[in-house]
């Protein structure tokens, strides 16, 4: 959603007034669905909502040439897990899965927009550190550890951007052994 609306200022144009005075609007949203949850992509928080006659309204507080993000989903988001091994060794990969769930734990049905943030044992950002998606609820990663990465105790630190709720896993990496005689 965008906010366009504007007001006549004092420009002249080749009509007359130009409309170049953007003004704040504030309306509702509404999707025929009888229940769901809302999150403000934007702001990162969870939205009050109205359900009446089989529909999902939220109000929208927009300032000038400000835009909004909804992310609409059946139920709450509850929790981030991830899950990993414990130990990994440099030169493997590492198989990662982070699953953004509602409280009973089962994976939330939407496209929630994740951050994730791998350092090494010297809080430097590793490879694969950005931003992604949970598809329906779930994205696994493969963490391709180089030869050369730093042995010691990494962090996985997860924060969906929806509710902004997060989790952190750690993970020992091990050098790898030598095969020289």
């Amino acid at each position: 959603m965008v906010n366009d609306r504007r007001e006549f200022g004092t420009y002249v144009g080749q009509h007359g007034l130009v409309m170049e005075n953007g003004q704040p609007s504030a309306s509702s949203l509404s999707l025929p669905r009888p229940a769901g949850v809302v999150y403000d992509l934007v702001a990162g928080r969870l939205v009050p909502t109205t359900t009446r006659a089989g529909r999902l309204t939220w109000p929208v507080d927009l300032g000038s040439g400000d835009g909004g993000v909804f992310l609409v989903t059946p139920r709450a988001i509850g929790r981030v897990e991830i899950a990993a091994p414990e130990t990994a060794r440099t030169g493997n990969g590492v198989e990662v899965t982070i699953r953004v769930t509602d409280d009973a734990g089962e994976p939330v049905p939407a496209v929630v927009p994740l951050q994730v943030a791998i350092a090494d044992p010297a809080g430097r950002s590793a490879e694969f550190s950005g931003y992604y998606v949970a598809q329906n609820g779930t994205l696994r990663l493969r963490l391709d550890l180089a030869a050369n990465d730093r042995p010691g105790v990494w962090q996985i630190q997860v924060r969906e951007l929806a509710s902004g709720r997060a989790a952190v896993r750690y993970l020992r990496v091990q050098a790898e052994r030598s095969t020289r005689p």
